[in-house]
């Protein structure tokens, strides 16, 4: 197994890889392969970007990417499949079990029927490489370059920039043990839907279907009722 370190500057992604995703679906489903039966071949993965090689024909036991169509666990003898990334985390298990996090801009995974994986990604890095101050000043920055753009084009650059320095941050923030009180009003409330999002995305067998979405769907109610309050007053809730 090669697995290399990434740059420690390493803060936002680059345009020309950005440039390259699409706007990932508002319903988002997560599916796993069926456990490996007895004897099955081990699952041989490769992770690489244009400058880096994170895993080659690695033995690993589980990877979990993030699609166009949701988030997925891929094991051993999964179902040969083709899929688009987009922005999110990427979670390998190594054959210790030992979870590896990396985030991606954009790329895609191939599952072929000998086990073999191979998972390209346009821009990625370990997620202890990124710093969720960057990732909340580019988000910033992003916000105000969508709302100045004039044409299309600049829109489209801002929105994917945005939509990256999002998932950055998201990622960034559940890992810490309480709300950032440094970001701002109008960050707050985008990354509060977006968490609840990740949350029934990534965990939809925490509650039976029905209470989990109501659940979510009246804190979102509430929520967004305080918008407008200071930022001092959302943080208080």
């Amino acid at each position: 197994m090669s697995r290399q370190t990434g740059d420690p500057g390493f803060t936002m992604l680059s345009s020309r890889a950005l440039l390259l995703l699409r706007r990932a679906a508002l319903a988002q489903v997560r599916g796993y392969a069926e456990a490996a039966p007895s004897g099955a071949p081990a699952m041989s993965f490769t992770f690489a970007s244009p400058t880096q090689v994170f895993y080659s024909n690695a033995n690993v036991k589980q990877v979990d990417v993030p699609t166009l169509t949701g988030v997925f666990g891929i094991l051993p003898a999964h179902v040969p499949t083709l899929q688009v990334l987009r922005p999110g985390l990427v979670t390998v298990f190594d054959g210790e079990g030992t979870p590896n996090k990396y985030f991606v801009s954009s790329g895609s995974v191939t599952v072929n029927e000998d086990s073999t994986v191979q998972l390209l990604a346009e821009e990625a890095v370990p997620l202890d490489m990124l710093d969720l101050s960057a990732a909340k000043s580019n988000l910033e920055k992003a916000q105000a370059e969508l709302l100045k753009a004039s044409d299309e084009v600049a829109k489209a650059e801002a929105q994917i920039t945005l939509e990256a320095n999002e998932a950055i941050t998201v990622l960034l923030f559940l890992g810490r043990p309480s709300l950032p009180h440094s970001l701002p009003s109008s960050v707050t409330l985008p990354l509060f839907n977006h968490h609840l999002l990740y949350l029934v995305t990534l965990h939809p067998l925490a509650l039976p279907p029905p209470p989990v979405f109501f659940f979510c769907f009246v804190l979102h109610q509430f929520w967004s009722q305080l918008k407008n309050f200071p930022n001092e007053a959302l943080l208080a809730v």
